[in-house]
């Protein structure tokens, strides 16, 4: 798990941020979920070919190693996370390291 700092307000920090500190935000201390729930999520929306929860947004997943490959794969597993329990209705960003490897994909020259 990649909580920081839980609070008896049922919220955690999020994963450190570039100054080493953790990112501050309102994060549910059951976030991320456990590996295998995530990785079965994600799973059920490739297959489905949208997200399960929210059936309008997509879910590709392709398999090469181009910027616009990659950028598809992480653009699924961050909606994955967004809505694993209902549209919209998941885990922020910040519970992962998902928006910081987005930011390092889309920083790649083309």
């Amino acid at each position: 798990m990649l909580n920081y700092n839980p609070c008896v307000c049922s919220n955690c920090d999020g994963i450190p941020g570039s100054t080493g500190k953790p990112i501050l935000g309102l994060i549910p201390c059951a976030c991320p979920p456990p590996r295998d729930q995530f990785i079965s999520a994600l799973n059920a929306n490739v297959a489905a070919g949208h997200m399960v929860n929210n059936t309008p947004i997509l879910a590709p997943f392709p398999t090469g190693d181009s910027k616009a490959e990659q950028q598809a794969r992480i653009a699924t597993l961050l909606s994955t996370l967004q809505n694993l329990r209902g549209p919209g209705v998941g885990c922020p960003a910040v519970s992962t390291v998902y928006g910081q490897k987005q930011q390092e994909i889309n920083a790649l020259p083309n």
